[in-house]
């Protein structure tokens, strides 16, 4: 297996304190003479016995005398300032070194992110249990030190790994000055409900200085996932991290065998906390969503710390992704978008053919494309063959798709891309003014047509579920005149419908078109109360969002877990710390 060169921890320094003032005073002293009036040089210059004596004294020393007091006072004060300086110039080469002195722990080792060929994909079903300190700290992902939430101190998130059948437990402690809440994206949680990690759905978000455990096991499903933070936009400071969950007969059914396995994470990244950036969104008169300030994969990037002058910047240990990869071999690359806005498109150079086996936990017959474009939340997996004859190193590309940001708000060209090295090696609650709930007591199929009026793609996600991808097309759906819709909009009459009914794709994230449609349907078979909504985070945290009740006649008899009771004991104050900000902070005097 390929080792990964380590790398150093980084702390930020501590703020500056207040600096010490050097004051100096500087005191006129009376020397004492041989009586009172040999002090009193005032009483000489009115005369008296000794005026004479006095008047002998020459004007041109009494000049130098005091031209030299004058000398000396000025070379003190220079001294002082100069020695003031010094002090400060001292501590911040301090403070700077400091964080070169420092280890730069937080960055987690890609290694980790390797799936190790020893595993045991037939041992007995167990628990699998992992332990997190959820804790801020301010780091460097890219160059730029930000505030970031991390758990266990590291970014990013640890790997989940277990077997189809395996209960999987994480022991939550909340050390950050909010409440939080984890989402296991993907996850079906048939009858662990009470597990799907969204505040004010399905629990009560896990208070500053609290601790939760999330135990639930998985079963009929097997892939990629990944989990996130679900309180607010949370996930875009740093909580999240890949699951990978295997079949008892992966290996045997591939239809590419592959000699490696890895995930790989790809994300949009913004310089400032996702806390501030929410409440400039939801403030009245604003438009659009923040533009992320770069990307990472795998956590790492490398910014020019010369493009942010404004900032705290130090991009000396930072490094680009590296994936180490067998030549003459095949390898699996699990793609996760779990960034907040932007789609990827990710291409490896000189390699035209990414064959495609695996969509949202849903394998699927190898489909080769010269690239992926992967919208937030989503995830591929592809089978890189690492043929070429001539080169050992290549890029790996994760490029940002711009059409979805603002415009006159682009960064400095560049930001959009971001990249890795491949070498060949020798070895939420809502408060809406109108509620729409779909409540079945017994399972149903349900169709949904997903209308966009608005120019953006949207990615749509139904927690619990898996979508079959009926039908999409630009324009109206079919059959719009029948419900009354009016035939106007900027691009809504320009019809392209694609149906597909005999092999539906199934995926728990479904795109709609910029001035398109979409058609999906889900078996409302898993008891529970189900979130629905766009997987950009600025878009669900707006209100895109609602919740779908499933098999009532099955909640009936539950009752909500002793831990989930004890969540909600606390104030509503603490549960409210991080929430998304309501309109009263911008209406005080609204009823």
């Amino acid at each position: 297996m390929p080792s990964m060169s380590g790398y150093r921890p980084v702390r930020s320094a501590p703020p500056d304190g207040e600096n010490d003032g050097i004051h100096e005073e500087l005191e006129m002293e009376e020397k004492p003479g041989d009586n009172e009036e040999d002090t009193k040089p005032s009483d000489r210059l009115l005369g008296g016995k000794d005026e004479e004596e006095w008047q002998e004294i020459p004007l041109s020393n009494l000049k130098l005398s005091r031209r030299s007091s004058w000398i000396v006072f000025f070379l003190g004060i220079l001294v002082l300032i100069l020695c003031g300086g010094l002090v400060i110039l001292f501590r911040m080469y301090i403070r700077n070194r400091a964080v070169d002195m420092v280890p730069h722990t937080f960055r987690r080792p890609e290694t980790d992110y390797i799936l190790t060929p020893d595993w045991d994909f037939n041992a007995p079903p167990q628990r699998r249990e992992y332990n997190w300190v959820l804790q801020e700290i301010e780091v460097n992902p890219d160059g730029v030190y930000r505030p970031m939430l991390t758990i266990n101190g590291i970014f990013p998130g640890e790997m989940i790994r277990c077997n189809e059948g395996d209960t999987i437990v994480v022991n939550v402690e909340n050390r950050m000055v909010n409440a939080t809440a984890i989402h296991f994206h993907g996850m079906f949680q048939n009858g662990t409900n009470h597990m799907d990690g969204v505040p004010g759905v399905t629990q009560c978000p896990i208070a500053p200085g609290g601790s939760f455990r999330y135990e639930f096991t998985v079963t009929g499903q097997s892939g990629t996932y990944f989990y996130h933070a679900h309180q607010a936009t949370q996930a875009l400071d740093g909580l999240v991290g890949p699951l990978v969950i295997h079949a008892r007969d992966e290996l045997e059914t591939q239809p590419i065998p592959y000699a490696s396995d890895r995930v790989v994470l790809v994300q949009d990244w913004y310089h400032d906390l996702s806390a501030g950036l929410l409440r400039e969104k939801l403030s009245p008169g604003y438009e659009g969503a923040p533009v992320p300030d770069g990307a990472l994969i795998n956590g790492l990037n490398r910014v020019d710390c010369s493009l942010h002058p404004t900032r705290r910047c130090d991009s000396s240990a930072t490094e680009f992704a590296s994936l180490d990869l067998s030549p003459n071999e095949n390898h699996r690359l699990r793609l996760i978008n779990v960034g907040a806005f932007a789609w990827f498109q990710v291409t490896v150079d000189e390699h035209t053919s990414l064959p495609i086996v695996e969509i949202d936990g849903t394998a699927i017959s190898p489909a080769p494309e010269p690239s992926i474009l992967i919208a937030p939340g989503q995830r591929y997996s592809v089978v890189l063959s690492t043929t070429q004859p001539d080169r050992y190193a290549f890029w790996f590309r994760a490029r940002m798709m711009k059409h979805c940001f603002g415009e006159n708000v682009i960064p400095e060209e560049g930001f959009q891309e971001v990249k890795a090295m491949i070498r060949y090696t020798s070895s939420l609650a809502f408060d809406p003014s109108h509620e729409l709930v779909v409540s079945h007591s017994s399972p149903q199929v349900v169709d949904i047509i997903l209308q966009n009026f608005d120019e953006g793609n949207h990615p749509f996600h139904l927690h619990g579920h898996t979508l079959f991808i009926l039908g999409a097309g630009h324009g109206y759906f079919p059959g719009y005149e029948s419900i009354g819709f009016q035939p106007e909009g900027k691009g809504l009459l320009e019809g392209e419908n694609r149906t597909v009914v005999e092999n539906p794709l199934r995926r728990d994230v479904a795109t709609v078109e910029g001035f398109g449609w979409s058609l999906v349907r889900f078996v409302a078979d898993n008891p529970g109360v189900w979130l629905f909504h766009c997987h950009l985070a600025w878009h669900a945290e707006s209100g895109m969002a609602m919740q779908f009740v499933g098999r009532t006649d099955l909640l009936a008899g539950w009752t909500v877990p002793e831990g989930n009771k004890r969540l909600c004991e606390v104030g509503e104050g603490e549960m409210r710390k991080g929430a998304t900000p309501g309109d009263e902070i911008w209406y005080e005097d609204a009823e």
